[in-house]
């Protein structure tokens, strides 16, 4: 059975507007596939660009995150919440997560551009197999009445995100200075769920 992470490069471009170094701030795709991934991808982490100053959360967000600003990976919890880990925050995510099943989930780059390019490298940490497949695209959350200023800070990735087998999948994602790292536990497919 393949432990060889599924990685898929997304870029997305709202507008015309560049991110200039992108490209040079990307680190490579984590070695997941190591004897310990997760200790790899918090090694990846700390060797990650950080950004200098790291923006404080949408003004529009009613509570602090689960999760931690660290660069560590994460336990989703069990219930639906928002969840950090490093310069990432997800969320909008229906409980519980099933394989072969497509989740909603939105993905947060705390420090945010009007164009930005995200990296998503997954693994299996129980010897499960497969691609995940991300299905990302990227938009804004802001009304007419938002001050362009705030447009960057309230951009974000939703995704249709389907993990292909039951256990237990690592999560490493990056866009420019952003980095984060999220365990989720996927159960087996119930029958008749409606779901996906």
């Amino acid at each position: 059975m393949s432990r060889s992470p599924s990685a898929v490069l997304l870029t997305v471009a709202l507008t015309g507007l560049s991110l200039g170094s992108a490209d040079a701030l990307r680190a490579q795709t984590p070695a997941l596939d190591a004897e310990d991934p997760i200790a790899a991808a918090e090694a990846h982490g700390r060797d990650y660009p950080a950004p200098e100053v790291v923006w404080s959360l949408p003004e529009f967000w009613k509570r602090e995150p689960d999760g931690t600003s660290e660069r560590l990976c994460v336990d989703l919890p069990s219930g639906p919440t928002m969840t950090r880990s490093g310069e990432f925050v997800i969320g909008g995510i229906e409980m519980p997560i099933e394989a072969g099943r497509q989740h909603k989930i939105w993905w947060k780059p705390i420090n945010s551009t009007l164009e930005m390019t995200a990296d998503f490298a997954a693994h299996p940490l129980d010897g499960g197999d497969g691609e995940v497949d991300f299905s990302v695209r990227f938009t804004t959350h802001y009304t007419n009445d938002t001050p362009p200023q705030k447009i960057p800070e309230e951009a974000f990735f939703p995704s249709a995100t389907t993990f292909p087998s039951p256990g237990r999948w690592m999560v490493v994602v990056t866009s420019a200075e952003n980095w984060g790292c999220f365990i989720f536990h996927v159960e087996p497919a119930t029958e008749g769920s409606g779901r996906g």
